[in-house]
């Protein structure tokens, strides 16, 4: 009896260990992109959620003490009332936050920031990573005694802009790249009675 041996190789060739570690270096090349993108994404978020959380605390102090205050002036100018157009760019009311001291909310046109001024001091309430394009107010009813309606004098506050990444160049030029577009707009009524 004559017995066939077959030899049986076990293991695995160069080529499929070479075609084996090929896709996995693609596979994981792959991953490791996707993870990259991952962290990329998540800190612009982080970003961006500061910055809004950043302009949402300026918003809201600003119309609480729009909210407390009385004597509002559109633009600075007596009557207080602008309602047509564009509104004003700025008003100026008797803060009672303040102490009774005359307070201006602004925008600042070279630094397209919101501003505040009291007494005589100027202070920004936006940071440099929130751009400002439009600032507007309208203010009504601030003589509201002249009618004999004696309606409550109301602020409508619209805010445009954007936030993003600020940069500072060589010249300190500062520069926002774009990351999420804003509209905010609010109505404040005088919380003090105006009898």
């Amino acid at each position: 009896m004559q017995r066939n041996f077959i030899k049986k190789n076990k293991g695995f060739t160069l080529v499929e260990i070479m075609v084996a570690v090929s896709i996995f270096a693609i596979v994981m090349m792959i991953s490791i992109g996707a993870v990259l993108a991952i962290v990329g994404a998540n800190k612009k978020a982080q970003s961006l959620n500061s910055v809004i959380d950043n302009l949402n605390f300026a918003f809201e102090g600003m119309v609480r003490d729009l909210r407390t205050g009385y004597d509002y002036k559109c633009n600075g100018e007596i009557p207080g009332d602008c309602l047509s157009g564009t509104g004003g760019t700025s008003v100026e009311f008797t803060s009672q936050q303040a102490d009774g001291a005359t307070v201006t909310y602004a925008l600042d046109p070279d630094r397209h920031a919101i501003t505040k001024t009291v007494g005589g001091i100027t202070s920004d309430l936006t940071a440099a990573e929130v751009y400002i394009q439009s600032l507007n107010f309208y203010v009504a009813d601030t003589d509201s005694t002249a009618d004999g309606n004696y309606r409550q004098p109301r602020i409508l506050v619209i805010i445009k802009g954007y936030a993003g990444n600020a940069t500072k160049d060589q010249n300190g030029d500062v520069t926002v790249q774009n990351l999420s577009n804003f509209s905010l707009q609010t109505l404040v009524s005088q919380r003090r009675l105006d009898i």
